[in-house]
C-alpha cells in the first residue's frame, strides 16, 4: 500500500500546478548542528529530499509519507504544514570555513529562506548572491526571497571569528536592504529592567530558601555515553548532575552560559537519546535525566 501512495504521487506531481510556498527558518549552532523548521502553504503536492540522519521528522498540518530519504506532503485547505528536524548534514567543514546547502522542495512557486548563523559568524559567499544579511547579539542571519521560480538549491559559506563580533549599541548591523525603522520606548525599556529585577530578587530569594539537592554520583555506565557526545552535550548533562538530576531550563541556560538556539539543539539531541526528558506540564520547563541514563 505504501509503495502505491509513492507511485500516485509520483504521477500526480508533475501533472499538478503547484502553488505552494515554502518557508525556511534555520538555526545553526557552533557546532555546526542545526535545527529545521519548514513550513508549506498553498495547494498542491510537494516533496522534498531529507538528510542521511533524519528518518522521522516531525510533520503536522498534512498527510505525508516518507519512501527512504524522500518526504512527499499534499498540502491542501490552505492550512500551513510545518515540518521539523535537526540534522548534522546541513553543515561541513574545510579548514577555517564552514559551509551549507540546502536542496529545495519540488514544485514549490516562491519561497523565503532564512538561515540563522552563530553569533560570531562571518559571511563569505553565497548562491544565489548576495543574500540578505543581518547581525544581531545572538546570531548572523542570511535570507533570501523568490517570489517566483526558487532555485534547486541554496548554498551558504561562513567562518567562525576567533574575536567575538558585537554589533553597534542599540541597533543591528544591517544590510541596507534589510534595514527597518526601529520604534525603541524607553519607557518600555524601563519597565523590562524593573520586571528583570523582580524576577532575579524572587529567583534569588527560592535560591536560598531552598534546600540544595544531593550530587548524583557519576557511574561508569554515564561516563562511557558521555564519551560518545560532544562538548556542549557534556557540558549540559554534568550541570544537570550538579543539580541532582533536575534542574529549570532557564537555570540551566544560566549556568551554562549557552545561546538559546544552541540549548535547544543540544537539548533536542540529548532527548533523541533518551539521555533527558524535559517536564513542560508545568510553568516553567524542567529538565530531567532518564531512569535509563540514571540506571547505567
Amino acid at each position: 500500500m505504501r509503495a502505491f501512495i509513492v507511485l500516485v504521487l509520483a504521477i500526480l506531481l508533475p501533472l499538478v500546478s503547484a502553488q505552494v510556498s515554502a518557508n525556511y527558518d534555520i538555526i545553526v549552532d557552533d557546532s555546526g548542528a542545526s535545527l529545521v523548521v519548514l513550513t508549506l502553504s498553498g495547494e498542491g503536492e510537494t516533496s522534498l529530499l531529507l538528510p542521511a540522519d533524519v528518518s522521522d521528522p516531525v510533520v503536522e498540518g498534512a498527510p505525508y509519507i516518507t519512501e527512504g530519504s524522500e518526504l512527499y506532503v499534499s498540502v491542501s485547505g490552505g492550512l500551513p504544514c510545518t515540518v521539523m528536524y535537526v540534522t548534522d548534514y546541513f553543515t561541513g567543514k574545510q579548514g577555517a570555513e564552514w559551509s551549507a546547502s540546502l536542496a529545495m522542495p519540488e514544485n514549490i512557486s516562491d519561497a523565503y529562506v532564512k538561515i540563522s548563523l552563530p553569533q560570531d559568524a562571518r559571511f563569505v559567499s553565497a548562491s544565489p548572491s548576495p543574500p540578505l544579511l543581518s547581525r544581531t547579539n545572538d546570531s548572523l542571519t542570511a535570507s533570501w526571497l523568490f517570489n517566483s521560480s526558487p532555485p534547486a538549491s541554496i548554498s551558504l559559506v561562513y567562518s567562525i571569528s576567533q574575536t567575538p563580533i558585537t554589533p553597534p549599541t542599540g541597533q543591528p548591523q544591517t544590510n541596507p536592504q534589510t534595514q527597518q525603522p526601529t520604534d525603541y520606548s524607553l519607557l518600555f525599556a524601563v519597565l523590562v529592567i524593573l520586571l528583570l529585577a523582580v524576577i532575579s530578587a524572587f529567583y534569588l530569594w527560592r535560591k536560598s530558601a531552598a534546600k540544595s539537592k544531593p550530587k548524583l554520583e557519576v557511574t561508569e555506565g554515564m561516563r562511557n555515553v558521555m564519551k560518545a557526545l560532544n562538548e556542549s552535550d557534556v557540558k549540559l548533562i554534568e550541570a544537570i548532575i550538579d543539580a541532582g538530576g533536575e534542574i529549570k531550563r532557564s537555570t540551566l541556560e544560566r549556568k551554562t552560559e549557552m545561546a538559546k538556539s544552541s540549548l535547544a539543539l543540544a537539548l533536542g539531541r540529548l532527548e533523541s537519546k533518551n539521555i533527558i526528558k524535559m517536564d513542560k506540564e508545568r510553568a516553567s520547563h524542567h529538565v530531567m535525566l532518564t531512569e535509563w541514563f540514571r540506571s547505567l
